[in-house]
């Protein structure tokens, strides 16, 4: 009897070791407190576009000094193929890309400025590679920084514009020779809106430091009478006018007229093709 009990305890003990060694060192579910990980060990991953987009977000792109050709890495098919993701679940959802540029580089670009040319190429890019969404582009003058070799890791900016946004409020977007400013239903003043006080802005200084004219031309969509329409789109042409005078535009150099609702730039059968359709074109002639 004094060499059973014993014997017992050291049986019992060794059940317990061996449950133990099964759960924790091959199941691995024990909770066995924090762990210690080293600084390369500790990963953080960046949110989903859908939320980090909300805002400008940099573009994992780089570029030569004065270059406009994007260069691609890892990080940057990621975040295509994220942003896939994104209007697979967001089919209305349209991108934004902001080209910046530094007034100190050489633009040999058939473009106004290397910001444009830097975020028509990116949209191309995003284009082939099969991201079939409405993109727009625009630029922003900056002081980039060019620490290593004269390499830019900062000239791309993305944003995601919700259908919503996309169809009230102004919208503007640019091409080689023109701005183009989207209006809200049953609106002419565009002046209070900061954003397009930006872009005006910038484009009168390109304009007077270029020496180039600008033509201001009003459009509409076709609710309502086309005379009125006519009307409507001039009076958007004139106030538009009126700011890039306010912004050192010689008047002379500056010619408002109004298409109304001629010219479409898309059918007005959807509450959207008449927001597209609801515009000011100033074009740099």
């Amino acid at each position: 009897m004094k060499i059973l009990i014993p014997g017992l305890i050291v049986f019992a003990v060794w059940c317990v070791i061996s449950v133990r060694w099964y759960v924790c060192g091959i199941q691995e579910l024990c909770d066995n407190g924090p762990s210690i990980t080293s600084d390369q060990e500790e990963t953080s991953l960046d949110p989903p576009p859908e939320e980090v987009l909300r805002e400008p977000y940099q573009a994992p792109l780089t570029f030569e000094w004065s270059s406009a050709n994007p260069i691609t890495s890892e990080d940057f098919s990621v975040f295509r193929d994220s942003l896939k993701e994104v209007f697979g679940r967001s089919p209305a959802a349209v991108v934004q890309i902001t080209g910046l540029y530094d007034s100190r580089e050489t633009n040999s670009s058939e473009f106004e400025n290397l910001g444009l040319a830097r975020a028509q190429n990116t949209k191309q890019l995003l284009l082939n590679s099969g991201v079939k969404r409405s993109i727009r582009i625009n630029s922003a003058a900056e002081d980039l920084n060019t620490e290593l070799d004269g390499t830019i890791n900062l000239a791309i900016l993305f944003g995601l514009v919700p259908q919503e946004a996309a169809t009230t409020g102004f919208v503007i977007s640019e091409a080689k020779n023109k701005l183009v400013i989207h209006f809200p239903s049953n609106s002419a003043s565009p002046e209070s809106n900061q954003q397009v006080g930006k872009a005006l802005k910038e484009l009168a200084g390109n304009a007077l430091k270029n020496n180039k004219n600008l033509l201001v031309v009003g459009h509409t969509d076709n609710q309502g009478e086309a005379m009125e329409n006519k009307k409507l789109g001039l009076i958007r042409a004139t106030k538009v006018k009126d700011i890039l005078i306010s912004y050192g535009m010689p008047e002379m150099k500056v010619l408002a007229e109004s298409e109304g609702e001629e010219v479409p730039l898309v059918n007005n059968t959807s509450k959207r093709g008449r927001q597209q359709n609801r515009r000011v074109e100033i074009i740099i002639i």
